[in-house]
């Protein structure tokens, strides 16, 4: 089966991505395609909040597909690797 993209759209990212629940619903999307691979693009997206990055990483978890990042900037792969440091020493399910 063939991969897929999402792209993230920065002006929604910058407005929305502060809300908790807009984790979730990308994951409503995700999981309704039909692959197994997906990558999620990041480009030109540099703020979005710790609370957006953790729901991320636990629906990621949770979720049967290949998910992976692409085109995340510094300041984003370092929140994502704070996130995830602190979910390991202390899971948050």
């Amino acid at each position: 089966m063939t991969k897929c993209r999402i792209a993230l759209l920065v002006d929604f990212a910058s407005s929305q991505f502060s809300i908790q629940q807009n984790a979730v619903f990308l994951f409503t999307i995700i999981e309704s395609f039909p692959s197994d691979e997906i990558e999620v693009d990041f480009q030109n997206l540099t703020d979005i909040t710790p609370v957006f990055v953790r729901d991320y990483l636990i629906k990621k978890a949770e979720s049967s597909k290949l998910i992976s990042e692409i085109n995340m900037s510094p300041e984003v792969t370092e929140l994502f690797a704070t996130i995830e440091s602190t979910m390991r020493k202390s899971p948050m399910q």
